[in-house]
């Protein structure tokens, strides 16, 4: 498992939680259970994070995806702000995913969470909540 950064529990071990830094730009708050694996990116830095309810996908770079596909199925769509920074947070039933645009320069970062059943859904919010930059 990728430490990712210091840990942070809260409650018992079932709700253990902690910090994952995937890159030196940000990092998030997740249950500790996550196992990391690369993506194969060609212009970013990228990633995959993944339990047994939840897939975590960063790309950080030039063509993070922007979210702004009309044609997605997406149940809402709400300007936010996370971590100081604007962003754009899209929801459809079976995820989320927030856009931050030019974090460094041109580098944008999209953070992708899925979750395989409903009771996962404000765990997968709240790990993009969490999002905080250095």
């Amino acid at each position: 498992m990728d430490p990712g950064g210091n840990s942070e529990v809260s409650g018992d071990a079932s709700n253990e939680w902690q910090r994952y830094q995937p890159t030196p730009v940000f990092s998030f708050l997740a249950p500790a259970d996550l196992e990391r694996s690369d993506a194969q990116p060609v212009d970013s830095a990228a990633g995959i994070y993944q339990s047994p309810g939840l897939e975590i996908v960063f790309d950080y770079g030039w063509y993070a995806d922007p979210l702004d596909d009309a044609t997605r199925d997406i149940r809402s769509r709400e300007h936010v702000t996370i971590g100081g920074r604007d962003a754009l947070l899209v929801e459809n039933g079976a995820g989320a995913a927030i856009h931050f645009p030019n974090v460094s320069g041109d580098n944008s970062l999209t953070v992708t969470v899925r979750w395989n059943d409903p009771e996962s859904a404000a765990t997968g919010m709240e790990i993009l909540r969490s999002i905080r930059f250095r």
